[in-house]
């Protein structure tokens, strides 16, 4: 199905949607990426045998939805953290016409979800519908709930992803301890 088929936003709107988004999925990675090459460079000077990861500038994975992401190269062959920002539209998971929501998502490259984060997930206020009452900016109900990506935990949310990188690296037999990250040291 074409992006806009069964949504009620025009394609200006996914437009002008997607130009908005982008600066704040972008700030949030970046700040994610930031912090956890602090903290890997951190775990580097209090164990010298760490091996430094690979961390990708984040970037627009946009194809048939709005997506933008970045990667962590864990190990040589070919493991590693996918972290993306994404919109969803409510047709595609469960049939509701017109609606939008956002997803902060992280996986390992094997496929193993590390977690996931959509505001109003699992509430009756989950999918955000274009208001007409805002002949301004129908858009303004939708903006807003991607604003609430700004209030993202990034510390905890990387002490989340450095314990699952530890977990699957201590069961790769790859580690024979833990990282030496310290979420205590910002």
């Amino acid at each position: 199905m074409g992006r806009n088929e069964g949504n009620r936003m025009t394609e200006a709107q996914l437009k002008e949607l997607k130009e908005y988004m982008e600066p704040i999925a972008l700030e949030v990675l970046n700040n994610l990426r930031d912090y956890m090459k602090e903290m890997d460079a951190l775990a580097k000077l209090e164990d010298p045998e760490h091996k430094d990861h690979t961390f990708s500038e984040p970037e627009d994975w946009t194809s048939d939805e709005f997506v933008w992401g970045m990667f962590h190269k864990i190990t040589d062959d070919g493991l590693n953290l996918d972290v993306q920002v994404s919109l969803a539209e409510s047709k595609e998971y469960d049939g509701t016409e017109g609606g939008v929501s956002f997803n902060f998502t992280c996986t390992f490259s094997d496929g193993s979800i590390v977690g996931m984060w959509a505001p109003c997930n699992y509430t009756n206020e989950v999918w955000v519908f274009e208001n007409a009452e805002y002949d301004e900016d129908p858009l303004l109900k939708i903006k807003e709930r991607l604003a609430m990506f700004r209030q993202l935990d990034i510390v905890g949310t990387a002490n989340i992803l450095f314990d699952a990188i530890d977990s699957i690296l201590l069961q790769q037999g790859i580690r024979k301890g833990g990282l030496g990250w310290d979420s205590t040291a910002k």
